[in-house]
């Protein structure tokens, strides 16, 4: 079995005030589950290369502990594929671990689409943990640089109730 963790290249937000990038924390997590269990995982992210993750805080989880000594671990993360790069009938799974840069790139990017079509075309599964939500959606999600997920997601719900509601 062979899946996709996908990533974001994302680093700072829009206005260059704050750093965002991948839930280290729950990349990490996903990242040992699959390994553990002897699934072949790949790393991909919209530029490839290194992706940003956000500031820890706190202390870390085991799992990131492991990571942060673990170099081949490290040095796969430090060369993510891009996401053009990425021919999703190679991959049985994809799983996008969140983090907020994952509300600035992923949401609207072809690649990153035509791989969740991809997959769900062949009833492959997709995964998505807290932010990763927002790679389902089809254009930007955050305007603001203080705007949450959770909120955005909670918004976007009323919206398409909302929508629904009327439509019927």
């Amino acid at each position: 079995m062979r899946v996709l963790i996908i990533l974001t290249s994302a680093g700072t937000t829009a206005d260059g005030k704050a750093k965002t990038g991948f839930s280290f924390a729950a990349f990490a997590e996903v990242y040992y589950a699959l390994a553990d269990a002897g699934v072949e995982v790949a790393l991909a992210s919209p530029q490839g290369g290194a992706p940003p993750h956000e500031p820890t805080r706190g202390d870390d989880p085991p799992a990131l502990i492991r990571f942060k000594r673990d170099r081949e671990a490290r040095s796969v993360l430090m060369d993510t594929l891009r996401l053009d790069q990425i021919e999703p009938d190679d991959f049985d799974a994809a799983i996008y671990p969140g983090g907020s840069g994952t509300m600035l790139d992923l949401p609207g990017d072809a690649h990153s689409k035509a791989i969740l079509q991809a997959l769900g075309r062949n009833g492959k599964p997709v995964g998505v943990i807290g932010d990763g939500v927002s790679a389902l959606f089809s254009g930007p999600l955050v305007t603001s640089p203080d705007a949450s997920g959770a909120a955005f997601v909670a918004d976007h719900i009323r919206k398409l109730i909302a929508a629904a509601d009327t439509a019927l």
